[in-house]
Parts: C-alpha cells; sequence; structure tokens
C-alpha cells in the first residue's frame, strides 16, 4: 500500500504541476474558488486524472489526516471538471463521483449516487460497462440491495466485448468484466446471509 500511495501521490504531483503550467495556477490557488475557476474545459483531462490519482492515495492511507482533510478540495475539483465537461470520456467523471461522493464532507444520498450512474449509463451509449461494477460495488453492496447488486454484475459478466461499437473499449471492458464475475464470486463477502 505504501508504494501504491506514493505513486498516487506522484501522479497528483503531476497533474497540480500540469494545471500550473496549462492555467498559471499554483497548488494554493487550487484551494480557492477564484483559482478553480480560472480552470478551462480543455483542463478536464488533466482535471479528472490529478483528482483520480489524489483520491487514490487517500484511500491508500486513510489515517493520514493531513492528505484526508484534502477531501474538500478534491470534491471542488470535482464538480469544476463536471461543470465545464460533464460528458468527458463517456461519462467518467460522473463514474468517479459514483464512488467519491460518499466521502465529501456534506455527504451524498443514494438519489445523488443513482442520478450520477444514470448519467454514465447515457453517456457510454452501451460501450462501456465499467459505471454498472462500480455502482455495484459502490452504493447496492453497502445498501445490501442484493438483487440490484447480482443484477448489474450479472449484466456487466455477460457483456459482448468483441462487439464493434465497443471495440475502442475492449480492455476497459473485459477488465471491468474480470472484476464482475470475481464479486459474484465472492459475493458471500458481501452478503454474509
Amino acid at each position: 500500500m505504501l508504494r501504491a500511495r506514493r505513486l498516487y501521490l506522484r501522479a497528483r504531483d503531476y497533474g497540480v504541476q500540469g494545471l500550473k503550467l496549462a492555467r498559471g495556477v499554483t497548488p494554493q490557488d487550487l484551494r480557492t474558488p477564484a483559482g478553480v475557476s480560472r480552470l478551462q474545459r480543455d483542463d478536464v483531462p488533466l482535471l479528472y486524472w490529478t483528482v483520480a490519482s489524489w483520491a487514490g492515495a487517500i484511500a491508500a492511507n486513510k489515517r493520514d489526516l493531513e492528505l484526508v482533510g484534502d477531501l474538500p478540495l478534491i470534491a471542488s475539483l470535482l464538480d469544476r471538471a463536471l461543470q465545464l465537461d460533464e460528458a468527458w470520456d463517456q461519462g467518467a467523471l460522473h463514474e468517479f463521483a459514483i464512488s467519491f461522493d460518499p466521502a465529501r464532507p456534506e455527504g451524498t444520498t443514494l438519489q445523488k449516487q443513482k442520478q450520477h450512474f444514470d448519467r454514465a449509463r447515457q453517456l457510454t451509449k452501451g460501450e462501456k460497462i465499467s459505471p454498472l461494477v462500480t455502482y455495484a460495488q459502490a452504493v447496492s453492496g453497502p445498501a445490501q440491495n442484493k438483487r440490484e447488486y447480482e443484477a448489474l454484475l450479472k449484466e456487466a459478466a455477460s457483456f459482448d466485448v468483441e462487439q464493434p461499437k465497443a471495440r475502442k473499449r475492449r480492455l476497459a471492458n473485459v477488465l471491468a468484466q474480470r472484476r464482475a464475475r470475481y464479486l459474484l464470486a465472492h459475493e458471500d463477502d458481501v452478503f454474509p446471509d
């Protein structure tokens, strides 16, 4: 976990440096609404990878309170990215929000997570199955909704990764399928009854 955390932090630092080079936004500027508002639509890919790696570093060590204290900053950067281009990469920001939003200081609701899921599914246009696995793992499992959990994972596991419209997402879909099959095989860990 320590190595993973270091790599996540290195990726975060590259992202922050990239934002500084692209927009002249310093790390301190990112902590202010005025600094965040300087970010533009072209910055959304860099924003995504920056917040994803930052959140990954926190997930790798939740006892690092200084890093955990950055959750509001990550939330504001995610919100800005969604504001600038919520459809980016076929709903990747919405998919990220499904699993990140419970960590927000103000929390989230199942309704908000469902809205992110529905929008992510709409944006994938049937080409990407990772939102199914993300939602099952982040929402259905913790909510102990076994029927929904199984339905989503079975849909992902049975997805035809060879269909022409999904070919450009083949690797991501194969990996999502593997995760879905693993989660189905180990669902007793999530639903002990």
